[in-house]
Formats: C-alpha cells, structure tokens, sequence
C-alpha cells in the first residue's frame, strides 16, 4: 500500500516527483502533557471526518502544513472538496427552450429515408442534466420521430459532445409522477373533443351557448317529453300526478320559481315551467302561475288525469275546486306531518309543556298512519282516526268519541308512559292547536297514496345541476332544469349493488331525524346516456338548419329583464329633486300651547300589574281558594 494523506478531500501519495512528502503525527507515544497537547492539534484537525477510524495509524501530507519551521508546526490548511456547480434555473429554461425550438424547426422538415451509407445525426445525452419536465423513463423513443401515440407531447433531447453516443434517441430521466400527471390532462383536455360531457355547458363560452347548446337542449327535450306523453296516452290508464315549486332562492326575494309536474303512476317527470318574478309581479305568485301553465299544458294533450297531489297552497286549491272538480284534489302527506311537528315544538318550549316532547313523534306516526290505512280517501274517516290520538295520550283505549271510530286497531298489551291528563295545560294546548281550523281541513284531504316525496328528491339532483348560490339567464335555467329532468328520469330506478348475492345498504343520518339512522340502499353509478343523445339532436339540428328556428323559439320564450317592472325616473326629475331637498333648510317649529308639567301625586304606583291566572284570570293573591280554576283541581 503506498503512503497516501488520509484527511477528506486530499489523495496525495508521497512523491519525490511532484516534491510531496506524508508525516506520521508527531509525539505519538509521548506521555508528556506539552506532548499531548502538541499531538491534539494533529488529531483534532481531522476529527470531523474521520472520528471512526483510528487517526494516530494515518499519515498526512506536507501541503497541509503552512510554511512554518520547527516542532510546533501542525496542519491548518483545509483542501476543499471537488462539488459540480449546480446551473441556474434559468439557464435551465433557456436551454430547454432552445430545445423546444430546434425540435419545431426539425419537425417542419419533411423526413426523406437515407441510404445505408448515411448515418443519422448524432444526437448525445448528459444524464446529470434534469431535464424531466417533458419526458419518462419508460419510453424509449428511437429513431429519428418522437412523437407519442394519441398525445401529442415530445421529448426534449440535449445535443452534446461530452459523451459518444451515435446512431441513437434517448429520452431524458425525470420525475415520474410529474410526467403522468401531465399526461392525464392532457387525456382528460382530449377527451372532449368529438363528444358532448354532461357538464360541457360549464366551460363553453356565453356565445356558444347562446347559439348551439341551449338551443340543442330545447330540441332534445321537446322530443324527448313527446315520446313519454305518447307513452302515457297509449297506456290508457288514469294518471296520479304530484306538483311543487322550487325557488332559485330562499326568502321573498326569488327572482324564478321552477314548478314540475310528476308521474306517480309511471315514475316520471313528465312537464316542468320556468316563471320569472316580473311575470306575475311578486315572489309568492310565481308558484300559482307554474302550476297553471304546467296544468293548461297537459290537459291540451289530452292526458287522462284523475288524481292531483300538492303541497296547502291556497290559490292552487281554490284554482282545483273551481276549475278541474272531476280532478281529485289531495294534499302531501309529508308537508301536514312537517306541519304539526313544528306546532308541537313550538308548544314545548312553553313553561309547563316540557312533557309534550315525548309525545311528538307518536303524533306524527298516528298521523301517518291513520291517512294511509284509508284507502278510499275518506276525509271524516281520516279525522276521525287522528282525533283518537287524543283519547290515547291520557290512557283511555275504548269508548271513543267519535262514531266513526270507537276503538282503536293496536293490541291490549301498551306499554306503560306518562300518561297526560285532561285537565292538565299540556294537554289543552296541544288539543287546541292540532284541531284549529287551518289545520283540520288538511288532514281530511291528506293523500292516502301518492305523496310528493320524490319531487323533493328531484330538488335535490338539481341543485347540483343549478346551484340557488348562483345566477343564470332564463335559458340558462331553462336547459339546466331540462337536463336535470332528463337524468332524474333515467337515472331514478337504479339497481341495488350486490356483493356475492347479498344487496348493499349504509346507513345516513339525517338531521330531522335528531341522531337516528336511517337504511338506504346502495345503488350503481348513474347513466349518462343521454349525452350522446343530445349530441346526435345537435347535429342534426344543423344539418337541417333547425338550430337557429330553436334559438329564436328560446328568445321568444325568455321574458323582459327585471328592471322592466319598475317605472324608471328620469335624469332630469332626479336633480330637480335632490337641489330641492338640499335647498331646504330646517326651522323651529314651537308647539301651539304652552307647555303644563303635571304635578306628580304622592300616591302614584308603578304601571306593573298585578298577577293573574292564565286560565281563570284570577289574581294569583289567594288563587289556593278559587275552587273553578283547572289548576287547583289537581
């Protein structure tokens, strides 16, 4: 082994030569104290490097040592390591650009087949250069074509002369998941080309829509509703159908209200209208007019309707009583229980009704129970059911009131509960506001069969099709609640999924229903079909030139701005009146009589009144002896 300096980053080996010559540490068995601390020096100069190794074995070179003469010399000159100098990002970009640029002005060139005798260019590739924006390892490109198959991206090559690689393409090393990434949008950017997505109309600019989409969706959907009336008509049975309104906002302040019309006797949304709130003049009309239109449109297609059910609004009520009696007029089911749940919250939190709580939820379930199980829809029959919940909640199972109904359907063995009594306020209360008179005709025309539930489903899928956070046009509104009803419908009898024969189910919790979990299936994907539908209706709306006859329909169809309701003040009215007002000045105006100040008498109380009874009126001083009042009756 020759003698070689062991410190990091210096190789010499001792030389006559190149005049190098290597030394062991000095004093290296010296016990001596001035010796050891001489001998330190030498071990400490390396001992960040080497601290593993046994350092008084080593030998350092003399070009570690400063031009110093004498036994106190020691090495204090560090040789620093060798490190390739990192280029800048710029220069970085810039090279790749230049790249870019050659790999463009080769591509413009027609390629012509060489003979045997040529050789390609030669084409070299430094591998400590990161160039990986563009390219991965696993392709390997030869020849002289770098062009990927169905994404058009190619590979940045380096031309240099450091290394000897001939006759050959080679893609530069990079980072893979950066590559890939790329790759997969470009795929995904690639994938709308030559078909319509669902969710095109989001990227497409206003003009497109305007002329193509929108008007291709009116056709689309115009066809597509003929073909289910048609269905509807050949079936020759009566149909059930369910109504309800959906505003574009909450509160009074919704500029449209969309009311669509459901099937209930072959699932379907089968019309739907669009009313804008300067058609009718305010926000809460605009419901009443949907459903007017939608009604008038059906029955010009002779649509055998025998049954129709909606939500307590008054003027569709009074419209189905005056104008369509041979339409049986229901009301959903589900909106009365929301109803009387929020009266009987309502009655808890009143002092001394906390023990109504409990009572809530076998209202609402006696409820529903007592409209389904009359099937012929019998209104007196319905109420009579209902009402036997109040002979229920104080314990009394026979003997009923009413002689529609004198028993109840449920077992002899109850469960025991705290039982209300009759003449306890909880019971009145609750009494008085489940049998008002807004309240009762409702439960004699609750819908038996049919309910609205499925439209509320539907108002759930378009939210995701026009968000109420979000404005639109009238087309735009227009096309996005046809789509919405085009995927409701196809997608609304889904398939359970199923696991080796065993059907899927989750469990959700909802927040009505206060931490209780509800069973709902788990269905497969949904279909999206109708995309190309829609696609083909587009092109053949231009090849028959029908494209523009549907945009001009769709304009007629939108109706005046917003701002045309209102009866604008001219500019010139505007100023007159704000220098009026400014001109004006403000004066004293005293008061016509003198002002007396009442004396104050000694004997004046306070404003307060005195406690009384809630329910006999009595002053609650003495009330322990007021032997009528319900409360002392106990």
């Amino acid at each position: 082994m020759p003698d070689r300096c062991a410190v990091y980053g210096c190789s010499n080996q001792a030389s006559l030569e190149n005049n190098v010559s290597v030394h062991r540490i000095p004093f290296l068995n010296d016990d001596r104290v001035e010796a050891k601390k001489r001998r330190k020096k030498w071990v400490d100069f390396v001992m960040t490097t080497r601290e593993k190794e046994d350092l008084t074995l080593k030998k350092y070179c003399a070009r570690l040592l400063r031009d110093e003469i004498g036994i106190l010399a020691y090495p204090t000159l560090h040789l620093k390591h060798k490190t390739k100098k990192e280029p800048l990002s710029r220069d970085k970009r810039m090279q790749k650009r230049n790249v870019i640029t050659s790999l463009a002005s080769h591509s413009e060139q027609p390629h012509t087949k060489k003979s045997k005798g040529e050789q390609h260019p030669t084409v070299c590739f430094d591998e400590n250069e990161h160039l990986d924006e563009f390219c991965d390892e696993n392709f390997l490109v030869e020849g002289p074509s770098t062009q990927l198959k169905d994404v058009e991206v190619q590979c940045c090559l380096v031309d240099k002369s450091t290394r000897h690689y001939k006759n050959m393409w080679a893609t530069a090393k990079y980072k893979l998941q950066r590559c890939r990434n790329e790759l997969k949008k470009c795929k995904v950017k690639l994938g709308y080309i030559g078909r319509l997505q669902y969710a095109t109309y989001k990227y497409c600019e206003r003009g497109h829509q305007r002329e193509k989409l929108f008007p291709a969706i009116l056709l689309h959907w115009k066809k597509y509703q003929s073909c289910m009336i048609e269905q509807l008509k050949s079936s020759g049975k009566q149909l059930v159908i369910a109504g309800d309104g959906r505003h574009d906002s909450m509160g009074h302040s919704a500029k449209y209200c969309a009311y669509s019309v459901f099937c209930c006797t072959v699932p379907n949304i089968i019309d739907f209208s669009i009313v804008q709130k300067n058609e009718v003049g305010n926000s809460p009309a605009m419901e009443y007019e949907g459903f007017k239109r939608s009604m008038d449109n059906l029955l010009k297609r002779n649509i055998p309707i025998s049954t129709f059910v909606s939500d307590r609004h008054t003027s569709i009520a009074k419209h189905m009583r005056e104008k369509h009696k041979n339409i049986t007029h229901y009301f959903d089911l589900w909106h009365l229980i929301k109803k009387v749940s929020k009266v009987l919250k309502k009655i808890e939190k009143e002092s001394g009704c906390e023990a109504i709580s409990q009572w809530i939820k076998p209202c609402t379930n006696h409820l529903f129970w007592s409209v389904t199980t009359t099937f012929s829809g019998h209104g007196l029959v319905m109420l009579a059911k209902f009402k036997s919940f109040f002979s229920h909640i104080i314990n009394r199972h026979s003997e009923l009131p009413d002689r529609l109904f004198t028993k109840f359907a449920h077992d002899s063995n109850i469960q025991d509960r705290k039982w209300l009594d009759e003449d306890s306020i909880t019971y009145i209360k609750m009494h008085a506001a489940l049998t008002k008179r807004s309240l009762v005709p409702g439960i004699k025309k609750a819908s038996p069969l049919e309910q609205t539930s499925c439209l509320e489903g539907f108002h759930s899928v378009l939210n995701q099709f026009s968000p109420k956070m979000l404005s639109y046009s009238y087309p735009g509104m227009f096309a996005r609640h046809a789509l919405a009803v085009i995927h409701f419908n196809i997608n609304l009898k889904r398939y359970v999924k199923e696991i080796n024969g065993v059907k899927q189910v989750k469990l959700v919790y909802p927040k009505f229903k206060n931490g209780e979990a509800v069973v709902r299936n788990v269905t497969v994907k949904p279909n999206f079909n109708y995309v190309e539908e829609i696609y083909q209706t587009t092109l053949c709306a231009i090849r028959y030139n029908t494209l523009n006859k549907a945009e001009k329909g769709l304009k007629l169809m939108t109706p005046l701005p917003m701002s045309s309701m209102l009866n604008k003040q001219s500019k010139d009215e505007a100023i007159q009146k704000h220098s009026a007002r400014k001109a004006m000045t403000t004066i004293d105006v005293p008061p016509t009589n003198p002002v007396q100040e009442a004396p104050v008498s000694q004997d004046q109380t306070t404003g307060r009144a005195k406690p009384h009874c809630s329910i006999c009126k009595q002053p609650m001083k003495g009330h322990k002896n007021v032997a009528n009042c319900p409360k002392n009756q106990k």
